[in-house]
C-alpha cells in the first residue's frame, strides 16, 4: 500500500505540470494565431472572401450569375463595387458558395469580412464543443488539437475561407451519426459538400457500410440544396459549372490523384497493382481498390483504414 501511495503522490504533481505546460502551449499558439492570422485578416481583404462576397453581391443586385466564371466580367463587377482586391475569380467554386454571403452583402466588403471572422470564431468554438460532447476529451486537449493546426487555421481566417464552417458541419454530421440519426448526418454532409466537394466522398463510406439511411440523407439533402441553388441562381451558371468548370478542376486534380495513387502503390503493394500507377487511373478505380482493401477482413490490411470507420 505504501509504495502505491508514493506512486500516486509522485504522479499527481507530474499531471499538474503536464497540464500547465499544455496551457502554456495553448497560450503561445493562440497568441501566434491572433498576431499572424486574425489581426491581419481583420485589417485586409485578401482572397478568397471577395470571390464569395462579390458573387453574392451581384446576385443581390438581381444580375444573373451565368457569367460568374468569366474572369473579365467578374473583374469588372469588382471594380464597379470598389472592392479592395486586385484580382478576383469565382472558379472553381460551385454557385452555392455565394449563399452564406448573401446576408452580408448589405455591408461594405471589409465590414462584411469582419462579421464573417467573428462568425468563424463562433463556428470553431461550436465545433470544439460538439467534439467535447462526443469524444469526452478535455477542453485543453481539444484546444491543442485545434491550434496545432495553426497554419490552415491562419489561412482560413486570413483569406476568409469556408473550412471552419465545413469543420462545424462535419462535427454536426459525426455527432448525429453517433446518436443514430444517420439520415440527418447524411443531409448535413450534403450541405458541407455544396461548399467544397470533398465531403461527397463519404458516399463511399456509406456504400461500403450499406448504410442506406445516411446515403438517402446525402442524396436528399443534395437534391434539396440543388433545387435551392437553381431557384436562386438559375440554370445557366450550373450548366457552365458542371460542363466547363468542374471538368477543368478535375483535370488539375488529376496530378494530385496520380501522386496519391503512387503513394498508395508504395505503401500498399498487395492492394494496388501496377495498373493503378498508370496516369489514366481514375478516381473510381482508386476508390474501388481502397474499398476492396478496406473490405478484406481476412488479413491485416483493413486495420490501416480503421480510422475511417464511424461507429455504428
Amino acid at each position: 500500500m505504501g509504495s502505491g501511495d508514493d506512486f500516486l503522490q509522485r504522479a499527481a504533481p507530474d499531471s499538474r505540470t503536464l497540464a500547465n505546460i499544455e496551457w502554456l502551449l495553448i497560450a503561445a499558439l493562440l497568441t501566434t494565431f491572433v498576431i499572424l492570422g486574425f489581426l491581419p485578416a481583420w485589417r485586409t481583404m485578401n482572397t478568397d472572401f471577395p470571390n464569395y462576397y462579390l458573387a453574392a453581391s451581384i446576385r443581390r443586385q438581381g444580375i444573373p450569375l451565368d457569367r460568374a466564371y468569366d474572369w473579365r466580367w467578374f473583374q469588372r463587377h469588382k471594380d464597379h463595387l470598389q472592392i479592395d482586391q486586385s484580382l478576383v475569380g469565382f472558379a472553381p467554386h460551385p454557385p452555392m458558395c455565394a449563399v452564406p454571403m448573401l446576408p452580408l452583402t448589405w455591408l461594405p466588403s471589409l465590414e462584411a469580412k469582419r462579421v464573417w471572422l467573428v462568425l468563424n470564431l463562433g463556428f470553431l468554438a461550436l465545433a470544439l464543443w460538439i467534439l467535447a460532447r462526443v469524444t469526452q476529451l478535455l477542453w485543453r486537449h481539444l484546444l491543442l488539437l485545434a491550434f496545432l493546426c495553426i497554419l490552415p487555421l491562419r489561412e482560413n481566417f486570413l483569406f476568409g475561407q469556408y473550412y471552419v464552417l465545413i469543420l462545424l458541419l462535419l462535427c454536426v454530421a459525426y455527432c448525429a451519426y453517433c446518436r443514430g440519426r444517420h439520415f440527418t448526418s447524411g443531409a448535413v454532409l450534403a450541405a458541407a459538400a455544396s461548399l467544397k466537394i470533398f465531403p461527397v466522398f463519404f458516399l463511399i463510406l456509406f456504400l461500403r457500410k450499406r448504410n442506406w439511411r445516411a446515403l438517402a440523407g446525402i442524396v436528399t439533402g443534395g437534391a434539396v440544396l440543388a433545387a435551392i441553388s437553381l431557384l436562386l441562381f438559375g440554370g445557366d451558371v450550373h450548366r457552365i459549372y458542371l460542363l466547363e468548370v468542374l471538368p477543368r478542376a478535375a483535370r488539375r486534380f488529376g496530378g494530385t490523384l496520380r501522386a496519391a495513387v503512387e503513394f498508395l502503390h508504395r505503401a500498399l503493394p498487395p492492394v494496388l497493382s501496377g495498373r493503378a500507377r498508370d496516369e489514366s487511373s481514375s478516381v473510381g478505380e482508386l476508390c474501388h481498390r481502397v474499398w476492396v482493401c478496406a473490405s478484406d477482413r481476412g488479413d491485416g490490411v483493413a486495420v490501416q483504414f480503421s480510422a475511417f470507420d464511424w461507429r455504428r
